[in-house]
């Protein structure tokens, strides 16, 4: 029987109101520079697509696999109200009578402008100027060239997040870039409320609390409920207690990194355990002292989530987030032939970020991949990833290399833990998940260099 994932999250949102009333409601994007690994938005032929590459620095900085970029080799990516027109009502004779007058007056006066009344009613034919004006203020409004796409960058949740928008009403430089400004204060937001690096964000007081009592945002709430969800769809298999264990691993250090000691990370994994963390009304707090919640694998999609509804709610009708590899595609991209999808590359593992194995057409939807080769070392001749066992705590071993998860806007956030859950399940239990789940569609890339589609996916290009 299918999970009816929708009606679950319905759930979450009743249990968070119920649990938080009173409070408002409150994950990041790249696009080119050093973006996240591994998806790369491009429009146009296929072979636009496989050229349009962001890169991010090294493997070992890289924190996701999607990159939205614009492609040089042709079309990568991509009201003002009118005012109600108001008939003169003017008879001939009156118009007839008013040139006469003002003929009069040309012999009286010179001037180097022309008065409005002149310019309204000069002649008979004047009685429909001003609906010819604007008639001709409306054709020259077509051929006027539209603004340019808006695109800034930043920094948050230790990757670079980029939000571009292609259109939006009075689109400017100016108002687009003040909206992404407003955007990244957003993210900033976020970033002090779920990190687990941030002294005093809610995460970073659950985990030095001691066990004790914790008041939370309610959006913290919510993603903390909603990653509950998934530790038990998973069977504790996506866990965001892990953040003891993940701290061993140093993937970011500058010098060789080393594996972390066996004993050590035995002790860490004693303490992963989802069902240790306790949620009542607006407080939380971890049974298990010495657990430690990270909320890496769902953060930046759930951020992503709420940065395209203020988007959208500004009234943008065509924009990308990219949130450290977490794309959400905002409407479509008009074109010089009309309006077209975003096209999103999928990156080749390993490769750099200069080979895509495909790309596929999307609008108003979000794609996540996730993939072994974002972060990694060499040791000894054996690879070690950052895709952590929650039941070992050493990197996971199976047949997939990297997982790319597709589903409507809105739902970034399931797809980012989804990518991370499947990569720890391999290819044949991530496939058969993904088929139970309504709304959402997978294409997994083994090692061996097999691509694999769940059922319902459109729009893809293998290249």
């Amino acid at each position: 029987m299918k999970l009816k994932l929708i009606c679950i999250l319905l759930c979450i949102q009743m249990i968070v109101l119920s649990g938080c009333a009173g409070n408002e409601e409150g994950s990041i994007a790249c696009e080119g520079g050093q973006a996240a690994a591994g998806n790369i938005v491009s429009e146009g032929t296929q072979a636009e697509a496989a050229d349009s590459i962001a890169s991010e620095g090294t493997q070992a900085e890289a924190t996701s696999e999607s990159i939205a970029d614009e492609s040089e080799h042709g079309d990568i990516e991509q009201t003002q109200e009118e005012e109600p027109i108001q008939e003169e009502h003017q008879t001939l004779q009156e118009a007839d009578r008013t040139m006469e007058e003002n003929q009069v007056q040309e012999e009286d006066q010179k001037s180097e402008t022309v008065p409005e009344q002149d310019m309204a009613t000069t002649t008979p034919e004047a009685v429909l100027t001003g609906i010819e004006e604007r008639r001709i203020m409306a054709e020259a409004s077509k051929d006027k060239p539209k603004a340019d796409p808006v695109s800034k960058q930043n920094f948050f949740f230790d990757t670079i997040c980029q939000v571009t928008i292609y259109n939006m009403p009075d689109m400017s430089e100016e108002n687009a870039d003040r909206l992404i400004q407003e955007v990244f204060s957003n993210c900033r937001k976020y970033e002090n409320l779920l990190s687990k690096t941030v002294e005093g964000s809610d995460v970073w007081n659950i985990n030095h609390a001691g066990g004790k009592k914790v008041k939370c945002d309610p959006e913290t709430i919510e993603l903390l409920v909603r990653s509950e969800m998934y530790g038990k769809l998973t069977d504790g298999l996506f866990d965001v207690t892990i953040g003891g264990v993940q701290d061993l691993w140093d993937f970011h250090k500058e010098n060789r990194p080393v594996p972390p000691q066996p004993d050590d990370v035995k002790s860490a994994v004693a303490h992963v355990d989802y069902t240790e963390i306790e949620i009542d009304a607006d407080e939380v707090r971890l049974k298990d002292p010495e657990a430690m919640i990270d909320l890496g694998g769902i953060a930046k999609g759930y951020i992503a989530d709420r940065i395209t509804r203020e988007l959208t709610d500004a009234g943008v009708s065509s924009a990308i987030i990219n949130l450290g590899g977490n794309i959400v595609c905002v409407g479509s991209k008009e074109t010089a032939g009309g309006m077209s999808d975003f096209r999103i590359g999928i990156e080749t593992p390993y490769s750099d970020r200069t080979q895509i194995v495909g790309a596929i057409s999307l609008q108003n939807r979000t794609v996540v991949t996730s993939g072994v080769y974002e972060r990694y070392f060499i040791y000894d001749g054996e690879e070690y990833h950052h895709i952590l066992d929650p039941a070992t705590g050493y990197p996971v071993s199976t047949d997939v290399l990297s997982v790319t998860i597709i589903a409507d806007s809105g739902l970034s956030g399931d797809c980012d833990a989804l990518a991370t859950t499947c990569l720890l399940m391999g290819s044949e239990k991530g496939m058969a998940l993904i088929e139970q789940l309504d709304d959402f569609e997978a294409i997994f890339i083994t090692r061996d260099g097999t691509l694999l589609q769940t059922s319902g996916v459109t729009g893809f290009t293998e290249m």
